[in-house]
């Protein structure tokens, strides 16, 4: 929280201590009741700079802070000093706060996110990770940081096999141009179950994805077929949530065949494909090829990580082998400070595996920081989603929905809204109870909860901020005036607080990727802001 003025005072007194430079490490923030102060310092932060026991560092700091002209009294709760202070503190430095501003930082940083699978519909589930993954995005170019925001899409791997096989037993064109990917999802479903009937097929769908990536001309117009229709589906759909990318280079890229590149980003160089990277591997002792032509890493022991399989013994490859390519080609054409992968916590396994091979092969001595900022799992109140059983909310019907669902509470509050403004609040209560949940944690969702017009909500939000937006200029003169009155109240005190804490919250969720630990906070805020409207 700032607070300039003690901490400024706190900085003089540790110059006279000889201990210049530690009032940065103490945390100011409120306290968790109220009967305990206005303010609190936390004083563990400073227990190694300082020498001092947390009991005597903590009466230390009390005693000196007692003496100030803005604190009335205070006390000592483990090793948290609580402070009562003045109106006059509060005026001061609500007069003196203002929102960050951010320095462009020579700084590059790539976001992996999204990860959709060609063919597969998009439902609530995939939510997570773009909506994280922007939202990481926005604010760290708000930061002043150079983002490059990749849709990492699945556009390769075994699936291509079956869905190429599967068109030659299932297609047809006029389903697939009616509905490209539910089509393409019926045809996985069939050629899934025909497999299983027939052992025969499952090999022809691996030479069929053998082909592939040999570059067969009449595969690869299926594939680029399956791919543009797929990925102009995702990007329509994710473009409604906000969600858009710089660039969209899928796993498909780093094969180096002859596939049409779809957007405009530096060319694949010959040294940075999947088979080059496998045996740059190979060469440096990093991997190991097997008798039977398949390549592996395995882990030194104390890495407690399990060997994994880089190249298959067709010479097919797989995720291990597409990300260590995206890894080289980022390093090679931007330079990032920073890759961070907006992917669920079922991957973290591969990604530890990721990040320990990229580091022994390029990271060495460089100071690229790679990222998993996994997310939990979402479900329904019935239990896990699945397409097979009908539990699932597809994406293309979430928004439909959330527009009919929305409009029809309005109705019953006799409220009117133009269908830009309720789908604007429809979609921005989804947007704002993917954001409100811990991003590492499951998740339920529940459309009473998205879509509830009162407590932690989208909709509550955007009420207050409506409601707020029209006195806002005014407020810092009717803080004035009830400052000079002496009647500043418990919720202009509450509001004030949540201000000044703003900055802080602001700039942990750049550094830790955690959104609901903004949400709670401007959800205090608002809850505080109507208050305050309320006993006006």
């Amino acid at each position: 929280m700032q607070c300039n003025t003690l901490r400024e005072a706190l900085s003089q007194y540790l110059k006279t201590t000889n201990r210049d430079g530690t009032s940065e490490v103490f945390q100011f923030t409120v306290p968790p009741d109220k009967k305990f102060g206005d303010i609190c310092i936390n004083v563990f932060p400073a227990v190694k700079s300082t020498k001092l026991p947390p009991p005597q560092l903590a009466q230390e700091v009390l005693e000196f802070m007692k003496k100030q002209e803005y604190v009335t009294d205070g006390n000592i709760q483990g090793g948290f000093v609580n402070l009562f202070v003045t109106d006059d503190l509060y005026a001061k430095e609500i007069e003196t706060w203002s929102l960050p501003t951010f320095e462009k930082r020579n700084e590059k940083i790539i976001i992996d996110y999204m990860g959709a699978n060609i063919g597969k519909p998009l439902h609530i589930g995939h939510l997570c990770t773009p909506l994280f993954g922007q939202a990481t995005i926005n604010l760290l170019r708000l930061m002043g940081y150079n983002v490059t925001a990749d849709m990492h899409q699945g556009d390769w791997g075994g699936i291509f096999g079956k869905l190429i096989t599967g068109w030659k037993y299932f297609g047809d064109e006029e389903a697939f141009e009616k509905d490209p990917v539910h089509h393409l999802l019926e045809i996985y479903v069939a050629i899934t179950e025909k497999t299983e009937k027939e052992p025969d097929i499952e090999q022809e769908c691996r030479d069929a994805f053998k082909l592939l990536s040999e570059g067969d001309e009449k595969s690869v117009t299926l594939w680029q077929q399956f791919t543009d229709k797929s990925l102009a589906g995702v990007r329509a759909v994710m473009s409604e949530f906000g969600v858009h990318p710089d660039v969209w280079i899928g796993e498909s890229f780093y094969e180096g065949i002859a596939l049409p590149k779809l957007g405009n980003w530096p060319d694949l160089t010959p040294d940075n494909t999947m088979s080059a990277v496998v045996d740059e591997l190979v060469t440096t002792g990093i991997a190991t090829k097997n008798e039977d032509e398949s390549v592996g890493v395995v882990f030194e022991k104390e890495t407690k990580l399990p060997s994994c399989i880089l190249q298959k013994r067709d010479g097919t490859h797989g995720y291990l082998a597409s990300d260590l390519s995206a890894i080289k080609y980022r390093l090679k054409n931007w330079s990032p400070s920073r890759i961070i992968y907006f992917v669920d916590n079922r991957q973290a396994l591969h990604f530890k595996q990721l990040f320990a091979t990229a580091k022994k092969a390029w990271l060495n001595g460089k100071n690229t920081e790679l990222t998993h900022a996994g997310n939990g799992f979402v479900s329904l109140p019935d239990g896990a989603m699945s397409t097979r059983h009908g539990r699932v909310i597809f994406l293309k019907d979430l928004i439909g929905e959330s527009f009919d669902r929305v409009k029809k509470i309005l109705e019953e509050r006799e409220r009117k809204l133009a269908d830009s403004d309720t789908k604007a609040v429809a979609l921005g209560a989804i947007v704002y109870s993917f954001l409100s949940q811990d991003r590492e944690r499951d998740w339920v969702f529940e459309w009473d909860k998205v879509l509830a017009f009162e407590g932690n909500s989208g909709p509550y939000l955007q009420y207050t901020y409506v409601r707020w937006k029209k006195i806002i200029n005014e407020i810092s003169n009717v803080w004035n005036l009830k400052i000079e009155g002496g009647n500043l109240t418990t919720f202009d005190r509450d509001l004030i607080m949540d201000i000044l804490g703003f900055n802080e919250v602001l700039e942990n969720c750049g550094t830790s990727y955690k959104f609901h630990l903004l949400i709670a906070h401007i959800a205090t805020m608002t809850r505080h802001m109507n208050a305050l409207y309320r006993s006006e």
